[in-house]
C-alpha cells in the first residue's frame, strides 16, 4: 500500500512513518498543503493521512481541492491534536474516512487503513460468474 503522509510535525511523522513501514507500506510526506495537493495530482495513492492544521493550505482545504481534482481520490484519514466537533463535521463532509484525535495509537490506524483497502479490494474484484 502507498501511502501519502501530509503533516507538519516531524515527531508524528516519524512515529507514522515507521509505523507504515513495519507492515511494508510505502510513504511519501509532505510538510504542507500546495506540496500534497501536486504530488497528489502526480502520483497515486491508496490512502492519505492528512493534518487539519497545516501551513500553506490546512488540511480541509487540501481535502477539498483533492476531492474536486481527482475523480479516483484514495480514502483520507484526519488527524488533528485538537478536538474540535466542527473542525470533525467538515471533514466527513469532504469525504475523509475517519477523523482522529492525536494521541492516538498509530498501529491501530494503519491496520484500520489496510483492512479498508482490503475491503475496497474486495468490492472491486470482478466477479466471477460460475455455472
Amino acid at each position: 500500500m502507498r501511502v501519502l503522509l501530509v503533516e507538519n510535525d516531524k515527531m508524528i511523522i516519524k512515529i507514522i512513518a515507521n509505523c507504515l513501514l513495519s507492515r511494508d507500506c510505502a510513504v511519501v510526506s509532505i510538510q504542507n498543503g500546495y506540496d500534497a495537493l501536486k504530488v497528489a495530482s502526480e502520483e497515486h495513492f491508496d490512502a492519505i493521512i492528512s493534518n487539519v492544521f497545516l501551513t500553506q493550505l490546512s488540511g480541509l482545504e487540501f481535502i477539498g481541492k483533492l476531492s474536486t481534482s481527482n475523480s479516483l481520490r484514495p480514502p483520507v484519514y484526519v488527524i488533528s491534536k485538537t478536538p474540535n466537533e466542527d473542525l470533525e463535521f467538515e471533514a466527513y463532509q469532504l469525504g475523509a474516512i475517519d477523523f482522529i484525535t492525536i494521541p492516538f495509537d498509530p498501529v491501530l490506524l494503519i491496520e484500520k487503513m489496510i483492512s479498508d483497502q482490503e475491503n475496497r479490494l474486495q468490492k472491486n474484484a470482478p466477479h466471477i460468474n460460475q455455472k
